[in-house]
């Protein structure tokens, strides 16, 4: 049985689709909305918001961003009765959401991939892929 799935959130319409696929699909299962600040990649994050940042619940966020996509988690949950929680982390997205799963021994993840391909996917990477093959646990990817 599927108690708990971990569900990847950033700022993209596929992380939304992931929420809704996992709301949908997982319904009786405790979601946690994960969204990693990648602080060293993007320059978007307000540091001094991020690194004080302790979520509750789906309320409040380190910063504007953090804010903005648990805001769209919220919307997208708002007419479903899911339990859901959010957590924001700072690092690697791969590595933390790799590490996280671990942790809280989570039963499945969901998340949105962007289906990037050639030669872009290389120089890119894919954390979708590094958490898929990564990670012991079940991985749904939402295109």
């Amino acid at each position: 049985m599927i108690e708990t799935v971990l569900v990847a959130v950033d700022d993209s319409p596929l992380a939304e689709s992931a929420v809704a696929y996992a709301a949908e699909v997982f319904a009786d299962a405790d979601l946690e909305a994960v969204h990693v600040a990648d602080v060293e990649y993007d320059m978007n994050y307000d540091m001094e918001e991020v690194e004080r940042a302790s979520l509750d619940g789906l309320e409040g966020a380190g910063d504007e961003l953090a804010q903005s996509v648990f805001a769209t988690v919220r919307e997208v949950l708002a007419d479903r009765d899911v339990d859901a929680s959010a957590t924001l982390l700072v690092g690697d997205p791969g590595d933390r959401l790799v590490e996280y799963a671990a942790e809280r021994n989570v039963d499945q993840i969901v998340m949105g991939t962007h289906a990037r391909a050639g030669l872009s996917r290389h120089l890119i990477g894919s954390v979708a892929e590094q958490v898929a093959r990564r990670t012991d646990a079940p991985t749904t990817l939402v295109k």
